[in-house]
């Protein structure tokens, strides 16, 4: 069937590729393989082996002496300025916090802030400067001492750019962001808010929202606003109503959180069964005094890229018993690490008429 220049250009075939055998003219007919005895045959043979025993040694060799190189999983320490500032368009007056980052040997109940820093930022009115300034800590459980902030007097707008400017000992950094334009909030079912007394079961309102192009996130919350008359005094209050209310029992409240934009129109359920638990709820936390139930409030929040980029990557594993120590870092100041984000607020009110039935003379 083959002849000897066949049989002989088949073996060379077989041996480009590396076999380590090859086929005699005897055996082409279909019998057995092997191995040729000449010495001049054997030669293709021997030095693939060498070939192949000289590459398994070389990468030994490798592997034993990059398994002599230390490993240090902390990595090269970088003094670096952290910041976290969030630009609340319900405010007239915005926090900036400043510190610097510190090596695993110091105490990790210990802040490190930066002080005397030269903070600005470029708002469509001109620049901002913020003071340095000291506020009391609510929680002390892990930090002793008290908050060290810088502050200025200014009301962020939506759809505005705002640019961040910090000189300190540890060199400049910045950042730059914009606010997400107005939302446009309509409600469905106000009747029931002002009469929940008079709903029929299973009566729901309705919250929908046109959400602006610059926004990423978006969170819809409704309020209810009273006032607490005592001994002369008024004071006002505000609770927030939750979406779910398990077995009637309020500890067991469920609000609605941040979530994510996916098309250019959110909304917001909220049973009236739940409305109405919220009402009774303020009667029971406030036993003594006149209760005036004055307005109920929808909101809507829209965060933009950053500060919802920030948002999910907190709460993407939301475990308080455990730690990932995979979980990425997120960070959008140059010269540094932190946040500098921001969110605008927009609002539908809803007034209680003078006889709410959950008032209390």
């Amino acid at each position: 069937m083959f002849d000897g220049m066949s049989a002989v250009t088949l073996i060379h075939i077989l041996d480009f590729r590396g076999w380590g055998w090859y086929l005699s003219p005897e055996n082409l007919q279909g019998s057995r393989t092997t191995w040729f005895e000449e010495s001049h045959d054997l030669f293709p043979c021997r030095l693939m082996n060498r070939w192949i025993h000289g590459l398994v040694l070389l990468i030994l060799t490798l592997s034993l002496v990059s398994c002599n190189q230390p490993f240090d999983p902390h990595g090269p320490f970088e003094n670096l300025p952290v910041v976290f500032c969030i630009l609340d368009g319900s405010q007239d007056v915005q926090f900036l916090r400043l510190y610097t980052t510190f090596p695993e040997s110091r105490e990790t109940n210990v802040e490190y802030p930066i002080t005397g820093a030269n903070v600005e930022v470029t708002t469509p009115a001109g620049v901002m400067m913020f003071r340095d300034t000291t506020l009391p800590r609510v929680d002390t459980s892990v930090f002793k001492s008290p908050l060290q902030m810088y502050a200025s007097p200014f009301q962020p707008l939506s759809g505005q750019s705002y640019a961040l400017r910090i000189l300190s000992p540890l060199g400049e950094a910045a950042s730059e962001i914009t606010l997400p334009a107005n939302a446009n909030l309509t409600i469905q079912g106000s009747f029931f808010l002002q009469n929940p007394h008079q709903s029929p079961e299973d009566s729901k309102v309705f919250v929908l929202t046109t959400l602006s192009e610059g926004a990423k996130g978006y969170v819809i919350r409704l309020f209810v606003h009273f006032d607490i008359i005592s001994g002369g005094s008024r004071v006002s209050h505000s609770t927030e109503v939750p979406i779910l209310i398990k077995n009637k029992d309020f500890s067991t409240a469920v609000f609605p959180t941040l979530r994510r934009k996916t098309v250019a129109n959110g909304f917001e359920v909220y049973p009236v069964e739940f409305y109405a638990l919220t009402l009774s709820e303020i009667q029971k936390r406030h036993p003594t005094g006149q209760i005036v139930f004055r307005k109920a409030a929808l909101i809507t929040l829209q965060a933009e890229e950053n500060l919802y980029n920030y948002f999910s990557i907190v709460n993407a594993f939301n475990d308080r018993y455990s730690i990932r120590v995979d979980e990425p870092e997120f960070t959008n100041i140059i010269g540094g690490r932190g946040l500098f984000g921001g969110f605008s607020i927009d609002s539908l009110i809803v007034d209680l008429p003078p006889n709410f039935p959950y008032n209390r003379p």
